[in-house]
């Protein structure tokens, strides 16, 4: 009777793995869907900006950059000034 209820755990946590093993494929499958059409919208958004020279294209996302990390309006303090400026603590040069 032992015998039984182990095979037939050892059965259902066989059935489990395949399961798993399965899910993992699948999941495999549609990341590699999405990279692949990932990068034909990417190639189609290159092709938009193609009469774009490149140089003045990666201005343009350099300047998006720049913008989203630091505001134009701190640009050219210091960073304890920015602080001060931005309210998050003294001036830490001690001026």
């Amino acid at each position: 009777m032992i015998e039984i209820i182990i095979s037939l755990i050892f059965i259902y946590k066989s059935f489990l793995y395949l399961v798993h093993f399965l899910y993992i494929i699948t999941l495999t499958f549609e990341l590699i869907y999405f990279i692949s059409s990932t990068f034909t919208e990417l190639s189609e958004f290159f092709d938009y900006f193609k009469d774009i020279e490149l140089l003045e294209f990666f201005d343009i996302i350099h300047s998006i950059k720049i913008w989203s990390t630091r505001p134009p309006w701190t640009r050219g303090l210091s960073q304890g000034s920015r602080h001060k400026y931005q309210g998050l603590g003294t001036d830490q040069r001690g001026l």
